[in-house]
């Protein structure tokens, strides 16, 4: 697994700092000052070394700002960039947008860059997305990305608030050499969302989001560690291929700090959905595998279930390990872990995890049918742990514990090839 390291410092004299005040910005949260800022960028010579646009405090209300390359973006502390609620201030330079992209706004963003290298964004301040509406967005609401980034390589984030996002946070396509450190998002929907990247880092992060705090696919050499994550969906959701993945060191928990309200009931979720997704083919089917994924050191509370990992039909999984996991106050689903279709999984260690549920479900368990999944988690007919359809799978100091009575048993394992246990506990069932 690579290790990245934060890009390097800026060297160079001040002809390669760039503030945005000597370009015209205003800074006073109600001018307009696109035009200045992407002027700044713009005099930063894209001649391969590196230059700083300096963002001093201030307010800085602004449309679609585009990145170029070797650019270091230094937010000051006190300074925001604040997204304007004007929807035709926001744009991109793309031609290639299909009819859907361009129907929902999936491109539009308040920071865009595309085929770019070496850039940095950091310092201390603040990124405000502003909550802005798009009737015709993803859910008929949601607005820009706060960062779009492209086909790129080598970018860096850290020592920002990010709060408020219109739609993702970060939504990094095809892009490598990710490092994100020290970066706090609040508000908005899903925190990072990752498609087709190798060689990520995202450590120290602290995520309070409405949707997925992390999710993606198509990733290779990712490792997130040392994060906070707490949302009113799932902390990390995986929805296709993922190979030498690392989640560790990090507390996932709800309720949600900063729910989102259903347009039509106005109901807000209470608890997150899964603390860790893994479910490729939900959302479209496809093929691909789930490959050397390791969760560690995890601490989880109040979370619908810890667990959430299937490989629906086109994938196979193979090495899973779960190991020093503590999940307490857990909600409604047991964790499972389970295959459908022509799916395979291989190669599974759960060692040293202890998972302790609310239970209280007293109705029938016979009438609890488990079906082909849907995209986020459903009640089983196990209060603890659910296993179906696995070639083989290793079970070491594993504890189960119910809070209130339950009429379902604490573990099912269906259709399992060879299930070797050492330590295994759970408590006997009085309404069994």
């Amino acid at each position: 697994m690579l290790s990245l390291v934060p890009l390097p410092p800026l060297h160079g004299t001040e002809n390669r700092i760039f503030n945005v005040r000597d370009y015209g910005a205003v800074g006073d949260g109600k001018t307009l000052d696109t035009k200045a800022l992407q002027a700044a960028i713009d005099a930063a010579p894209n001649d391969g070394e590196r230059s700083a646009v300096r963002v001093p405090p201030g307010t800085y209300l602004t449309g679609t700002l585009f990145l170029k390359s070797h650019l270091v973006l230094q937010i000051e502390p006190g300074a925001t960039i604040l997204g304007t609620k004007d929807l035709t201030q926001y744009t991109n330079r793309l031609r290639e947008e299909g009819p859907v992209e361009r129907a929902a706004g999936y491109r539009l963003a308040l920071f865009f860059g595309k085929s770019i290298e070496d850039v940095e964004i950091c310092g201390g301040g603040t990124i405000n997305g502003n909550t802005v509406f798009n009737p015709r967005g993803e859910n008929e609401r949601r607005g820009p990305q706060t960062f779009f980034i492209d086909r790129s390589h080598k970018i860096s984030v850290r020592d920002i608030l990010i709060k408020d996002a219109s739609n993702y946070a970060m939504c990094l396509i095809n892009t490598n050499d990710i490092y994100v450190r020290n970066v706090v998002i609040e508000g908005g929907w899903d925190g990072i969302h990752m498609r087709g990247n190798t060689n990520v880092v995202i450590r120290n992060c602290e995520f309070y989001t409405g949707d997925d705090c992390i999710a993606g696919e198509h990733w290779k050499d990712v490792v997130i560690s040392g994060c906070i994550l707490n949302s009113q969906h799932n902390g990390v959701r995986v929805i296709g291929p993922v190979e030498q993945v690392i989640i560790s060191d990090c507390l996932i928990y709800g309720p949600p700090k900063f729910g989102i309200a259903d347009l039509s009931t106005g109901y807000i979720r209470q608890s997150m959905l899964a603390g860790i997704c893994i479910q490729p083919g939900a959302w479209v089917r496809g093929r691909g595998k789930v490959e050397d994924v390791l969760l560690s050191n995890l601490t989880m509370r109040r979370v619908g279930t810890p667990f959430h990992i299937i490989m629906n039909s086109g994938y196979h999984g193979n090495n899973l390990t779960i190991e020093n996991v503590s999940a307490s106050a857990t909600h409604s689903v047991a964790a499972s872990i389970e295959t459908w279709g022509d799916a395979s999984f291989d190669n599974i260690r759960l060692r040293n995890v202890s998972m302790d549920f609310i239970g209280g479900y007293q109705e029938d368990p016979q009438s609890l049918k488990v079906e082909t999944p849907p995209v986020d988690i459903r009640t089983l007919p196990t209060w603890g742990l659910y296993l179906r359809d696995l070639k083989n799978i290793q079970i070491e100091n594993v504890r189960l514990n119910v809070s209130n009575a339950d009429a379902r048993p604490a573990f099912i394992a269906e259709n399992v090839n060879e299930l070797v246990t050492d330590g295994f506990s759970y408590p006997p069932n009085d309404n069994r």
